[in-house]
């Protein structure tokens, strides 16, 4: 339900099509793949798991956040 409602609402704010929305969704995927294969190790190494956890999670709702303002504000997807 997620990925349907992600895609209904880049069509909405952003006027994308599928195929600007199929480049965002596998966009993303990769960048999850790539930050678990070569920064998530390195990162839990220095800072422990429980910091790790701490800061991932305050990191991520930052990225929500910044995204929410995106879309108030009707700035470009490609701003970020």
């Amino acid at each position: 339900a997620g990925v349907s409602m992600q895609a209904i609402f880049l069509h909405q704010v952003y006027h994308l099509d599928v195929l600007h929305v199929t480049y965002v969704s596998v966009g993303s995927a990769v960048a999850l793949i790539l930050t678990g294969m070569f920064i998530s190790a390195r990162v839990k190494n220095c800072l422990g798991l429980k910091r790790t956890i701490v800061f991932s999670n305050m990191l991520g709702a930052c990225f929500y956040m910044f995204m929410s303002y995106c879309g108030a504000n009707h700035l470009s997807i490609w701003f970020f």
